[in-house]
Order: C-alpha cells, then sequence, then structure tokens
C-alpha cells in the first residue's frame, strides 16, 4: 500500500480547522443566555429576600408588603407580581394594581421606575441556566427580588 502524507497532511489539518470552527460555533451558542436580549415581556412573580440587619431589625424591598399577626408573634413578606409589556409595568401589590411606565436599559441591564412618588432602579442579574426566566433584582440600597416567569 502507498500512502500519499503529503495529502494526509493536508486532510488532517483540514479536519484540525474543522473541529476547532464547531468548537467555536458550540461555545459561543452555549453562552448565548449571558449575553441574550432581555426579554421582560409577560407575567413575572416575585419572591422578597429578607435581609436581617440586626438583632432585632430587617430589611426588604419596599415593593413587598409585610403582614403583622394579631398577637404581633408573626411577622410575614409578601411577593408580588408584574405584568410587563413593551411600554407599561403594572404591578400587583396585594389587592391593588397600578400600571406605570419604565424604562429598560439592555447595556447597563437596569429596569428603571417610578411607584407611589418613588424612583425604582432595579439590576437585573440573570440566573444561569434558567433560560431567562428568572432574574434576581437589585436595588440600589441591595435589596433583592427574585422574579420568576408566570
Amino acid at each position: 500500500m502507498l500512502y500519499n502524507f503529503e495529502k494526509l497532511k493536508m486532510n488532517m489539518k483540514n479536519s484540525i480547522i474543522i473541529i476547532l470552527t464547531v468548537l467555536l460555533f458550540v461555545l459561543l451558542f452555549s453562552t448565548q443566555e449571558s449575553f441574550g436580549q432581555i426579554n421582560l415581556n409577560g407575567k413575572w412573580s416575585s419572591t422578597c429576600a429578607i435581609e436581617r440587619t440586626s438583632k432585632t431589625s430587617i430589611a426588604y424591598c419596599p415593593l413587598c408588603s409585610s403582614i403583622i399577626s394579631k398577637d404581633t408573634k408573626t411577622f410575614s413578606i409578601n411577593g408580588f407580581e408584574m405584568d410587563i409589556s413593551k411600554a407599561t409595568l403594572k404591578l400587583q401589590i396585594g389587592n391593588d394594581t397600578t400600571q406605570v411606565d419604565y424604562k429598560l436599559d439592555e447595556v447597563l441591564e437596569t429596569l428603571s421606575f417610578t411607584f407611589k412618588g418613588k424612583d425604582y432602579k432595579f439590576k437585573l442579574l440573570n440566573i444561569a441556566g434558567s433560560s431567562m426566566s428568572k432574574y434576581i433584582m437589585k436595588d440600589n440600597d441591595g435589596m433583592l427580588i427574585l422574579i420568576e416567569k408566570i
């Protein structure tokens, strides 16, 4: 048997280039979630994080409602729902529903709006592996809200 080493060498070189190209595309598309466009349109459910600030105090985002039991022994923080369209954000907090305009900065990944006279600005933190169906919203004071697409 006679082998043409030059031809074999060229085929190996082409194969390596093809394999490296395929690996590059796989790598780029597998990290697409990190570099994808933020799409917040739709309904979202929120869960509010509670931070203990001292032995007797806690802090949480003001959008989250709180309930103190009649015997004042239990305290609970309730989340809220959001319905986001291209132009407006509808907040349902308890039995109240309010619609506000919002601004989404896709470069800085922030969501800003005014609610009941207070300006809110949240950094949107993507949760890896959630296919952009979950975000953590972090406000300027460090308060956190987990939102999940309904």
